[in-house]
């Protein structure tokens, strides 16, 4: 599952995104991808971002907090890579 968001500020390698919570969960290790947004599309109900290729950057979001995201750019999310393992017997 995932989400694309605008990143509200920048300041060196600490990014905070979005204005409002994802889940609201605190402390989390989100894989950050950066995307660019080829064009939105105005609906009756909200705006949608139109997702076009995904740029080098990758990083972690670090708190999903009550007003807004916090995460750092080029450093690895702790829960990549996702394995899974199946033992039978």
């Amino acid at each position: 599952m995932g989400g694309s968001g605008t990143v509200v500020w920048r300041d060196e390698n600490s990014i905070f995104i979005f204005g409002h919570p994802f889940f609201g969960s605190g402390k989390v290790s989100y894989p950050f991808a950066h995307v660019a947004v080829s064009d939105t599309l105005q609906t009756p109900l909200e705006a949608h971002k139109i997702v076009g290729c995904q740029l080098a950057t990758e990083g972690t979001i670090l708190v999903d907090g009550k007003f807004e995201l916090f995460g750092t750019i080029d450093h690895p999310a702790n829960t990549l890579p996702y394995k899974v393992e199946l033992h039978m017997g």
